[in-house]
């Protein structure tokens, strides 16, 4: 619980107090989702798995990896993270809204779909590139789903084995690098200390070797808290 002075009331101070949950970090849960359905996908693309089975990709993606990615997005932003919160919310719509077009397809490809994975590449591009300086093992993730849902996009507007292929190649990584970073903060969330490197630096690293005060001292600025959004 942090305390802070709040404003003249009648003339006299009322303290403010500001109570803050503890929470079981839900990253892992969010990314552990993300890497199978990065993998699933990439199966069909390459074709491991017969396209006639896509649509029960696409059920997949909604009632499985899309829900426990929003899940652990909205706990995110609870635990006061908004860029793994961000990260993930992306990528769980992504998942939902792929799934349904999928499911009610009647084409193999569709160039709305297209746009929209073009669309959420540069979305996911900012996000990788604004989480950089304090965290690089995420903003790997995000540069390898930006990447992949660019060539994604190029194949649902263009066609092209060669770009369905890429992109099924380029999940494979993305799978493995999700999985890495889901498994490195539940280890690290269950040790309360880094167990595998996740290459923290700046405001991430002092989150983690930091003392409270540290973490709460500029709280009365933070969103929920200040006046306005």
């Amino acid at each position: 619980m942090a305390e802070m002075d709040g404003h003249a009331i009648d003339g006299r101070r009322s303290p403010v107090r500001i109570t803050l949950r503890p929470l079981a970090s839900p990253l892992p849960l969010g990314f552990f989702a993300f890497s199978i359905g990065s993998f699933l996908f990439s199966t069909v693309e390459l074709g491991w798995i017969p396209a006639a089975e896509a649509k029960q990709l696409a059920i997949v993606m909604i009632v499985f990896v899309g829900p426990l990615e929003l899940i652990a997005a909205v706990l995110a932003f609870w635990a006061r993270d908004p860029g793994g919160a961000t990260a993930l919310g992306l990528f769980g719509m992504t998942w939902e809204t792929v799934g349904v077009i999928e499911y009610t397809a009647t084409a193999p490809r569709s160039v709305m779909l297209g746009t929209f994975m073009l669309s959420v590449s540069a979305l996911v591009l900012a996000f990788a590139a604004s989480a950089f300086a304090a965290k690089p093992a995420l903003t790997a993730v995000g540069l390898l789903a930006a990447a992949r849902f660019a060539i994604t996009g190029v194949y649902e507007i263009h066609g092209g084995a060669r770009w369905e292929h890429t992109s099924g190649w380029i999940g494979l990584p993305l799978s493995a690098a999700a999985f890495y970073l889901a498994f490195a903060l539940m280890l690290e969330d269950a040790n309360h200390r880094t167990v595998l490197p996740l290459m923290r630096r700046g405001s991430a690293r002092a989150a983690i070797e930091g003392d409270l005060g540290g973490q709460v001292r500029a709280i009365e600025r933070e969103a929920g808290v200040r006046g306005q959004l």
